[in-house]
Formats: C-alpha cells, sequence, structure tokens
C-alpha cells in the first residue's frame, strides 16, 4: 500500500469514528490522531493511527489474500487495509471486548466481514473453519509483551491454516 492509500484509510476511521468514552474505553482524537485508550489504573494506548504506524502497516495487505482471520478489531484499520482487496474472498474478525465492538464497529465500512464476539484463543479452538492468513494484532505494544501466550496463540492457529497458509503477529517483521 501507498501513502496515498495509508492516508485514504486513516480518514475513512478518523472522520467515521467519534471521540467517544464508554467504560473504561476511549477514542481520543486531534487534528492529526485518533487513538483507543484503555484507562484501568493506568493508561494503555492500544491503538494509534498515526504516520509512526504508516510503515508497520504498509506490507500487510500485500500478505493477505484468501480467507483471512483477524484477530483484534482495534480502531478498524487493519480491517481497512485488506478486506477491499480484489483477492481477499472473506474476512472473519475476532474481538472479544463488547466495548471495543460498540465504539467502533459501527463507524467503519465491514463488507465481507464476519464479527464473531469472543475471545480468539476460544475461537481458534473451537472453530472447524480454515484459513490462509491469520493476523494477530491484540497485544499493546507488540507481541514482545507476552511472549508466551504470542506462542500459544500461533500454535493453535498454524492448526487452523490452510495448506501455505501464514500465521502473522502485529510488529511482526515481514520473514521472521
Amino acid at each position: 500500500m501507498d501513502i496515498m492509500g495509508w492516508e485514504k484509510q486513516w480518514k475513512v476511521i478518523h472522520d467515521s469514528v467519534p471521540a467517544q468514552r464508554i467504560g473504561d474505553f476511549e477514542i481520543e482524537k486531534n487534528l492529526k490522531n485518533i487513538s483507543l485508550i484503555e484507562h484501568s489504573g493506568y493508561k494503555i494506548i492500544w491503538m494509534s493511527v498515526d504516520g509512526n504506524e504508516w510503515c508497520l502497516y504498509r506490507s500487510l495487505p500485500e500478505l493477505v489474500c484468501g480467507k483471512v482471520l483477524i484477530a483484534g478489531l482495534g480502531l478498524g484499520f487493519d480491517l481497512l487495509n485488506v478486506v477491499d482487496r480484489d483477492c481477499v474472498d472473506e474476512v472473519v474478525l475476532v474481538e472479544k471486548r463488547q466495548v471495543i465492538i460498540d465504539l467502533v464497529w459501527p463507524y467503519i465500512p465491514h463488507s465481507k466481514t464476519t464479527l464473531v464476539h469472543q475471545d480468539v484463543s476460544e475461537y481458534l479452538r473451537d472453530t472447524k473453519e480454515r484459513f490462509d492468513v491469520i493476523y494477530f494484532d491484540i497485544f499493546p505494544g507488540g507481541h514482545e509483551s507476552q511472549p508466551d501466550l504470542a506462542k500459544q496463540l500461533v500454535e493453535v492457529a498454524d492448526s487452523k491454516l490452510n495448506p501455505n497458509g501464514q500465521v502473522i503477529l502485529w510488529s511482526e517483521e515481514v520473514g521472521e
């Protein structure tokens, strides 16, 4: 995705998702950024759509085709980056927090997408579906913050892949 594509997706999210707070979660906006923040004793920034994250997002659309599972809704940026690709047939988006669904889901386009309100580890354990790509974006700051959980999720996810399928963790270098 080029910088213009990134700016277009950022604009859709920034213009559509309102600044609001539900419980411990908040959408915070200014002219240059939109963030998803959890206030639970201390401030946790789950996602921030600004120019600093552009490099982390640019390769995702090039890696996905077929049937895709995205774990974690966040601000919907990952979904918007992949769902309109011609080679993407279907996206299953798994989000465990109803408050995130309430804050974001109604405001972003989500064609070809099925929303599942469930913990992704439970979903992967129980589903009979197979995927070409399983993408995890559920760790604030990156998967390195919880390496044991990331390893467990990858092991379960591997068993749900089609031949030649791949598991991708947000913040992972492509080709790791």
